[in-house]
Formats: structure tokens, sequence, C-alpha cells
């Protein structure tokens, strides 16, 4: 790599969730020798947080990723923005000599995309892949074209999970499979907490992005069911609506309007935080809720990192973890699973374990090495590394 040749990322930051902490663990676990290396440049980071946990070393420029939700007139508006945005890259491709782009989101792929279809740029691409959504209606065989597409155009592909790999080999051609790479989200336990195991259920944490997707709703569900049962339990809703999406602002006021009808005095509600495993120490039980697939569940391994109770809705992410688990426990069932969708045999889970503290043990005294043995930060690092840097 020549002198001044720099590595673009793409990613627009709007929120904090698993895909941006992905990208930020990366560049926080660099040393200087990888940076002289990579000479990374961000183009995006719009949140104010992941602005803030930028190290100081990657420069940041502000980039335009368009919105391409809406109705058919709003997603050709779109169309427009993305080929203006990719105009814009292809520009910043010249401008940083750039040799390697890496795109962390969607939006940015689409734009990655535009700028080596109609602008020709002879720029590698390495995607890293976190998204399992599928869309409705005719925008879905637009974007089922466009993802074969991206399978075609770049050069590496990066599935952060084995469950992501096989969703990517639904949408690509089979010549291009050998463009994938697994690696998967690990944590850094050098900057995490000493964990602090559970003697007994009293404080239940869901943490994460206030959004149907996240299931807050069935936590108050169970919490209304336990509110006589198990009066000294707590449940603690941390997180914000994303401002961007009327959906999670109007389903945050769902949430608050249910807890005041039903009269939950077990529940409390508070904003998002910056550092989240500070949060999970002070909880005995940490909630995972998805009701839609995830590409891996780092909710469910950052509870674990810190030796809590983790239950799961039994969906696609936190579901091979937790299968994992098992096998690591020698068990051939355990209830950390839960009924998706079901808030009645959420409820009756977590009073189990409310009602017996002697089992809580069983699950959480290894769950840190766990983690260590099969999710480390450093290997992450590395083989991301490698796979930009190839």
């Amino acid at each position: 790599m020549k002198e001044k040749e720099r590595i673009l990322f793409l990613d627009q930051g709007e929120t904090l969730g698993g895909g941006e902490r992905f990208l930020l663990d990366f560049f926080k676990l660099l040393k200087e020798k990888d940076i002289q290396r990579l000479r990374p440049v961000l183009l995006g980071g719009k949140h104010s947080e992941y602005r803030q946990k930028l190290p100081d070393n990657i420069p940041r420029y502000d980039f335009f990723f368009p919105s391409v939700k809406g109705n058919i007139f709003l997603k050709a508006l779109a169309g427009i923005n993305i080929l203006r945005s990719a105009a814009k890259l292809k520009k910043a491709i010249r401008t940083f000599q750039a040799k390697t782009i890496v795109t962390n989101s969607p939006r940015a792929n689409f734009i990655a995309l535009m700028t080596k279809m109609f602008f020709r740029s002879p720029v590698r691409w390495v995607i890293i892949v976190h998204d399992l959504n599928t869309q409705k209606a005719w925008w879905k065989y637009l974007h089922l074209w466009l993802r074969r597409q991206m399978g075609r155009y770049a050069d590496c592909m990066v599935a952060v999970s084995l469950q992501t790999r096989a969703h990517l080999r639904q949408w690509i051609h089979e010549r291009n499979f050998s463009k994938i790479r697994i690696i998967e989200n690990g944590l850094d336990f050098e900057n995490i907490p000493t964990p602090k195991p559970p003697t007994e259920i009293r404080k239940i944490l869901l943490l994460g992005r206030i959004d149907p997707r996240k299931g807050q709703m069935y936590a108050l569900e169970a919490a209304d069911l336990l509110q006589e049962r198990n009066p000294d339990l707590e449940f603690v809703i941390v997180g914000d609506p994303f401002a961007g999406d009327p959906d999670t602002v109007e389903y945050a006021q769902k949430l608050r309007d249910f807890a005041e009808k039903r009269h939950l005095r077990n529940v409390r509600f508070e904003s998002a935080v910056s550092e989240p495993f500070r949060t999970m120490r002070k909880a005995d039980c940490v909630l995972v809720l998805s009701t839609q697939a995830e590409t891996f569940g780092r909710i469910v391994i950052e509870g674990m990192s810190m030796g809590k109770l983790v239950l799961a809705f039994d969906e696609t992410g936190p579901r091979e973890i937790m299968k994992q688990y098992e096998k690591f426990l020698k068990l051939k069932h355990s209830p950390l699973l839960v009924e998706k969708g079901n808030a009645m045999s959420l409820a009756e889970t977590i009073g189990f374990f409310a009602d017996h503290p002697e089992e809580i043990s069983r699950y959480t005294e290894k769950a840190r090495a766990f983690v260590e043995a099969n999710f480390s930060a450093q290997e992450t690092k590395k083989r991301l590394f490698e796979a930009i840097i190839h």
C-alpha cells in the first residue's frame, strides 16, 4: 500500500447498536502500527455518542446517507439521492487515494454498490453484514436483486455469525460464496468490569433501543403477571426510541401508557446509557426479547460476561448462542430459552428462578468462561484486519 493511500469506512452511525459497536470495538483495538498500515478514515458516525467513542486517531468526516423508507415515490427519490452519495463517495475515494472501502450498514452498502456499478470505481470493497431483515411487496424483489449485485461486486463479505452466512448464501450467487468470511462479534475483556454473579433474582434488566423488535412490551406484560406473585422483583427498561423512526417513538409511548394503565409499581424506565456493562453489573437477570431474527445477539454475551442470568426468546441470533452455551454446560436442555412472544412463559421462568435461587449458579458460574472461550474481541480484530488488508 502506498504511503498516502487510505481505507475508507462507511457507517452512518445514527444509532449505537450492535453493528456500530462492532466497528467501534475494532477501531479501539487497533494499535499504532495497525493505524499506520490501515490509515483509516470514517465517513459518517452521526450519533454524538458514536463520535465520543471513536478513537482520536481515526479521522471522521460527515457523509450523507439518504433514507430509503417510505412509499414508491419516496423510494424513487431515495434512489436519486443514493446515486448522488455514490458520486460523492467516488470523489472521496480519489481525494484519499483509497484502494479499499469498508461498509458497515445497509445504506452504506447501497451507496458503495452504486459507486461500483454506475461509476465503475475499481476500489476494493469489503461488506460487513449485520442485517437479516427482508422487505415486503414490490420493494422485496428490487432489494433481493440489489443484494445479489452486492455479492457480485463486493470483494469480501464479512458475516458476523453462522446464521448471517446462511442468510448471505440465500441472496448471492453460489459462485460468490467463497467471498464470505465468518468473523463473530467479540468482547474486549480488558475493558469489562469483573463479573458479579447473582445469588438471587430481584432486579431484571432489558437494555437496548426502544423498538417493537426488541420486545419491551413482553417484559412489561411479564412484570404485570408477577407484580402480586413476586412483589420484590423490579423490571428496569433502559433505552430510547430512535427519533428518526416514528414507529419506535410511538412504541415508547405505548410502553409508558401500558405501565401507567396497569399500575406497574415494579417497572422503571431509564434513558440509554453509554456504559452498558456498569448497568448490567447492578442487575441480576438480563432479558433478550428479540421478536425478529438477529444476526448475532450481542446483549446475550454481554450479560453472560457479567455473570448474569440471561433469559432470551427462542429467536435466530440469541438462540444459537444459548444452544452453544447449553453444550458448553453439557446440558441436554435449559430453561434459558423462552418461547418467543409468550409473556406467560417468560413470567413463569423469571418466577421459577426468583423462587429457587439455589438454581441460579448452575447457569451463571461458567458464563464468563464461556464468553471468553468463544467470543474474544482480539480474535475478531485480528480476522477483520486480515480481511480488510488482504
